[in-house]
């Protein structure tokens, strides 16, 4: 009995990690595919220009270029 209590555990941990890895090769396609809009992504910029000043307002122009 108690061997099949650990062989089930590890079933788990396996399919709970097999399907936290679909979702991140979903999240990564739609990253790839939808790159544009997520530079204009307003969080995106807010993080960009606290590392980055320079980098940050230079994105942010050509967004609201984009945008206009």
């Amino acid at each position: 009995m108690f061997d099949d209590q650990i062989s089930l555990i590890m079933f788990l941990i396996i399919y709970t990690l097999f399907i936290f890895y679909l979702n991140y090769l979903q999240n990564l396609g739609i990253v790839k595919n939808d790159v544009d809009n997520l530079t204009c992504n307003p969080l995106t910029l807010i993080l960009d220009s606290v590392s980055n000043s320079d980098s940050g307002s230079k994105r942010f122009e050509g967004c609201v270029k984009k945008i206009k």
